[in-house]
């Protein structure tokens, strides 16, 4: 039997993977992407239909792939083999459909999920007398949350922090849907980021530059290490991927720290991203790939995964059903940001769409900590305006 190729994005050192797939009838081969060079190395893939058998694909990827007819859709006996809808988080398994035709087939199974969460010092709130289970239910009481833990003489209340593949609109989003805005209509065909409630959502983000660490001139990762000055406790709150959990619990050196740290949903709904698994039409094994994918996707290998790497968990319900998600009370914050938050829509063009959105409410951020004292809404407004004219022109999207 031919080897069968298996191509995924920062898991090929993953021992856990080769143990699973070592118990496969057939061999195999794993081919190791990077974050920032997968879309392009998928797309030639499925350019020259020739490459892996089995990809690791982000979620808002999947539409493009299966845009060039170069997907292999799973049948219903293949996804009831693998638990069906109902095995897998509701907004995950939304990203796994894309309408083609009068149908809605399956084109992915969800594998990893990343989401974000609010990551807090519990004892900095106490001391500020800060009720913690309702700190950061609303927008209204992230923002009044802030201003108590300054008032009450923490200098630094709020961190955050951007990097590329659209963290920035990640960490923006659950403002703006909060605020009943959104970003781009379901169909792909309307923008909506311009729009007044997307604009106040924006805006109420940017509010919390006031309480950002002094000096910064940026949120990109080389300008701020908002995460190694949270698990320094210089920094009050901070928002983050609910992977860095692990990092917190395990690396931030301070004492005590199960019991100091608090983990929240942000307002609600929380942004939810994260990866699949695909079948390339290509593949001459088609049923040795399904194998392959059912069992990247089983329950004992997910949960090795999720051990093994930062930033996601596993996908699947039922590894959330026992510990440590089942009883640890910052798995259950977590597991609630899932539960609760929403995906960004899979339509064409959306790659190109989130990255310039992206780098523009970078800009904002950045502008807006150069000079905090602006009339936020003007600025934002009026950013948001100009990019509405510029995609509306090149992704031949109307406004």
């Amino acid at each position: 039997m031919d080897k069968l190729y298996l191509s995924c994005i920062g898991l090929a050192e993953s021992q856990s993977l080769r143990n699973a797939l070592d118990q496969l009838p057939f061999p195999y081969e794993i081919y190791k992407m990077e974050w920032e060079d997968a879309w392009e190395e998928l797309a030639k893939i499925g350019l020259y239909r020739s490459g892996s058998d089995v990809s690791q694909v982000g979620t808002t990827w999947l539409e493009g792939l299966v845009a060039t007819g170069s997907v292999r859709p799973f049948t219903d006996d293949e996804v009831d083999s693998m638990g069906g809808a109902g095995a897998f988080f509701p907004a995950m398994w939304q990203t796994a459909l894309v309408p083609w035709g009068q149908s809605r087939k399956v084109w992915a199974i969800p594998w990893l999920v990343d989401t974000r969460v609010v990551f807090y010092w519990r004892d900095m709130l106490e001391e500020a007398g800060i009720d913690e289970t309702t700190a950061f239910v609303t927008l209204a009481q992230v923002e009044e949350t802030m201003a108590h833990l300054q008032d009450s003489g923490i200098e630094v209340p709020w961190g955050i922090w951007a990097l590329g593949g659209g963290i920035a609109l990640q960490n923006a989003a659950s403002w703006v849907w909060s605020y009943g805005g959104d970003f781009l209509a379901a169909d792909g065909r309307q923008l909506l980021f311009d729009r007044p409630e997307a604009i106040k959502g924006f805006t109420g983000h940017l509010k919390l530059c006031r309480y950002m660490p002094p000096g910064i001139k940026s949120i990109d990762a080389a300008a701020i290490d908002a995460r190694g000055l949270f698990a320094q406790r210089r920094v009050a709150v901070m928002m983050g991927l609910g992977g860095w959990l692990s990092y917190f619990l395990e690396q931030s050196g301070v004492s005590d720290v199960k019991n100091r740290l608090g983990v929240a949903a942000p307002p609600e709904p929380a942004f939810v991203g994260g990866s699949s698994l695909i079948v390339w039409r290509h593949t001459h094994q088609a049923q040795a790939a399904v194998t392959m994918v059912r069992t990247l996707t089983s329950k004992h290998l997910v949960q090795a995964l999720a051990r093994d790497i930062l930033g996601f968990f596993p996908a699947c319900l039922d590894v959330w059903a026992e510990p440590p998600y089942a009883d640890d009370p910052h798995y259950k914050a977590v597991a609630r940001a899932i539960k609760a938050g929403r995906t960004f829509p899979v339509v064409p063009k959306w790659g190109m769409f989130e990255n310039k959105l992206n780098q523009t409410v970078i800009q904002l951020w950045d502008t807006v900590l150069a000079e905090p004292d602006q009339d936020l809404a003007d600025l934002v407004g009026a950013y948001m305006a100009s990019l509405a004219r510029r995609l509306a022109v090149s992704l031949g999207i109307p406004r």
